[in-house]
């Protein structure tokens, strides 16, 4: 069916939700239209709205206990400074494994909602913690700036993006120019620079303790951990069990053994795959102990377990007597029979047997009446009779590279006598033989038996000519003369299938839990996983030395305090002519480009150079922090002679320049531009190899 990209695009849920956000600025701006001075709007990229209300909060805050916030900050300093170093050594260390041998776990990618992260999920389970994350880090600048007697020139929030809301908060504004005066303490900057990334180290280890807690904190109001039977599978879609289980229904015990997936999350999985006391194959029936959370009264129902059939292709209905061949699993998604089918092919019966999917004779109820470990024939439009593969269901990447047992790597023919080593699944894949052999190994021989594409490929003879027992080795002879060892497995499947949709599910033991409902303690969980992601992240990020993150600042301090360390501080007398100011009436300061200002010798308006304006009488100056310098000016003075609104006004000046100021700009922009590359190249590097993984379009 023909799909309108335009009108996709505009029943976009994130597009709504977007477009609804913006209007509504648009409105508020309208209706505020008095204050408009207090936002910026920058449509589609950027919205601040601006108030003093909150000022005063952090400052009673930050002024009551001086002695203690300056000692706490002080602490921030170490703690933030060990991200900084952590984060550096991290990316670093990640670009080199993104480079040589890539996993998905070195991926590096940014939060975009609708591009990496599902909107719904976005929406349902990030926000609370970037708001939360995101306040508090600017709440912690705050604090400790008003500690250190500091005025807060404004608070607010803002949200950003490109038209699409990617990150949103609140925020503090400080008087930036105060922090370019040499006579403001390093040390109170420092503290200053680091207090919103130490509190979010302070909440990594919140969220931490909460995740380690969780179920300790649930059982304050709710049973331990079960599973809902949240969907049944039909008989027409594969299932078995479409008339012994009722949805809604919780599983409480299987065959006398208590659930509780507080101790073991994967114990369902791990009754079907025999890894309890509980032996399972296809045929078999287990007891389902359930409860009833209408009737609050249990029940005993026979489940049984049919073959979980896999083919390594997923199927649609076509019409009633045809299926459509969707998505084809490469190798290393575990598929078996990649290069055999391919998507769009149209499959009309198997094994001769004609599909029907008008009486419920569909392609996936066939494949369940399979026998795994055969080869099947299927019809397909304009390609005749195709001979497929049937397994059991793969647990692991890469299962099905070899018939007969599981080595953990896929490769390819480098010449007619050699294989080479494309990928080695890592133990967290499910990988046996991660550190035994690398991507890029050449592989010539096996248990002495030489490779020959033609005649003595390497599927042969590790299937027939070998076809090693499981936890056997195997000694892998490579082109530069190495033997490598590998340990063989059993190819890891699951044999039997339910045919069921589990949920997370706990049992409310009093009236406020009832009211919060029995998947609370599911979406709570999933809030304290995103509060410790968000915050680690921002905490490493936030300290690295690149203009936009606060790392940048206290990096610049390190680098100022080791330049004069080392040359000493060097300051001259110079005179700057014609520094163009542009007048506003409703902003009556302005600051000076540079930070310590001696005199101002002259302002007029550019239009005019003979009409100038005198300090002391038609403005005045704005000291810097505990010095006799200057670093702004004021036309909120009682003067009858005002700048003319929007008008230019040019000013000559004399100021105290740094003959350092060079090299501590070059070592910074260096410091900068490296992490820059490093870290832009783990997003870059992350998008091409993992993009078809991790990003949603």
């Amino acid at each position: 069916m023909y799909q309108n990209p335009v009108f996709d695009f505009i029943s976009n849920p994130y597009f709504l939700f977007s477009l609804i956000f913006w209007l509504a600025m648009f409105l508020v701006v309208f209706i505020f239209k008095k204050k408009r001075a207090s936002f910026e709007f920058f449509f589609p990229f950027f919205f601040m709205a601006r108030t003093k209300r909150f000022n005063r909060l952090l400052t009673k805050i930050g002024q009551k206990w001086p002695r203690f916030w300056k000692a706490f900050w002080t602490v921030g300093i170490f703690v933030s400074f060990a991200f900084l170093v952590y984060g550096f050594w991290y990316l670093t260390s990640n670009l080199f494994t993104l480079i040589f041998n890539p996993k998905i776990q070195n991926a590096v990618i940014p939060l975009i909602p609708g591009v990496t992260i599902d909107f719904f999920q976005f929406i349902t389970y990030l926000i609370l913690p970037i708001l939360f994350v995101v306040t508090l880090h600017e709440c912690g600048h705050g604090v400790a700036a008003t500690a250190e007697k500091l005025e807060l020139k404004s608070t607010g929030v803002l949200a950003a993006g490109a038209f699409f809301l990617i990150g949103f908060g609140a925020f503090v504004e400080l008087n930036e120019q105060t922090f370019r005066s040499r006579r403001f303490p390093r040390l109170a900057k420092m503290r200053i620079f680091t207090a919103g990334t130490f509190v979010n180290a302070i909440e990594f280890g919140i969220a931490f303790l909460l995740i380690m807690n969780f179920s300790s904190l649930m059982s304050l109001g709710y049973s331990q951990r079960y599973f809902a039977i949240q969907g049944v599978s039909t008989n027409a879609e594969g299932g078995f069990n479409a008339n012994n289980l009722v949805a809604g229904e919780v599983c409480v015990a299987i065959n006398g053994t208590s659930i509780n997936l507080d101790q073991n999350a994967n114990i369902l999985n791990d009754i079907l795959t025999n890894k309890t006391d509980l032996r399972c194959k296809p045929g078999d029936t287990l007891i389902f102990k359930l409860y009833q959370p209408t009737t609050r009264t249990f029940v005993n129902r026979e489940v049984l377990l049919g073959p979980r059939n896999f083919i390594g292709f997923t199927v649609s209905k076509e019409n009633d007597s045809a299926a459509r061949i969707d998505t084809v699993y490469t190798v290393e998604q575990g598929g078996n029979n990649f290069g055999t089918v391919f998507s769009d092919w149209i499959i009309t019966s198997v094994n001769d047997t004609n599909l029907d999917y008008a009486n419920n004779d569909t392609f996936e109820s066939r494949v369940i009446q399979l026998q795994a470990g055969n080869k099947v024939n299927i019809s397909v439009d304009g390609q005749g009779n195709v001979e497929i593969n049937v397994n059991y269901y793969p647990n692991v990447a890469g299962a099905f590279v070899f018939n007969s047992t599981y080595l953990g790597f896929t490769y390819s023919y480098d010449s007619v006598t050699t294989v080479k080593i494309e990928r080695v699944f890592s133990t967290l894949e499910g990988g046996n033989n991660e550190g035994n052999i690398k991507a890029g190994d050449i592989i010539t021989a096996v248990n002495g038996k030489y490779i020959d594409k033609t005649s003595h490929p390497l599927a042969s003879i590790i299937d027939t000519d070998i076809h090693p027992a499981p936890d056997g080795t195997l000694n892998f002879s490579t082109a530069d003369g190495r033997t490598l060892t590998l340990r063989a497995a059993a190819i890891p499947v699951t044999p039997v299938f339910i045919g069921l949709i589990p949920q997370d599910y706990w049992i409310p033991q009093n009236f406020f839990t009832e009211l919060l409902g029995p998947t609370f303690p599911s979406w709570l969980e999933q809030e304290f996983w995103w509060f410790l992601m968000i915050s680690v992240s921002l905490t490493m990020f936030n300290m690295m030395p690149v203009p936009i993150f606060d790392g940048n600042r206290v990096v610049k301090e390190l680098v100022d305090w080791g330049v004069e360390k080392k040359r000493g501080a060097r300051y001259q007398r110079r005179k700057r002519e014609g520094v163009r100011i542009q007048f506003n009436e409703k902003n009556l300061e302005y600051n000076f480009p540079e930070a310590e200002i001696l005199d101002v010798e002259r302002v007029t308006y550019e239009s005019d150079p003979q009409f100038t304006f005198e300090n002391g009488r038609d403005f005045k100056l704005l000291k810097s922090w505990g010095a006799d310098t200057y670093d702004g000016m004021s036309f909120d003075v009682a003067s009858k002679k005002r700048p003319i609104d929007q008008e230019t006004l040019l000013v000559d000046y004399v100021y105290s320049h740094d003959q350092n100021q060079g090299i501590k700009k070059n070592i910074l922009r260096a410091i900068s531009i490296v992490t820059s590359i490093i870290i832009i190249a783990n997003f870059v590097l992350s998008a091409v190899n993992f993009g078809k993984i991790l990003f949603w379009v």
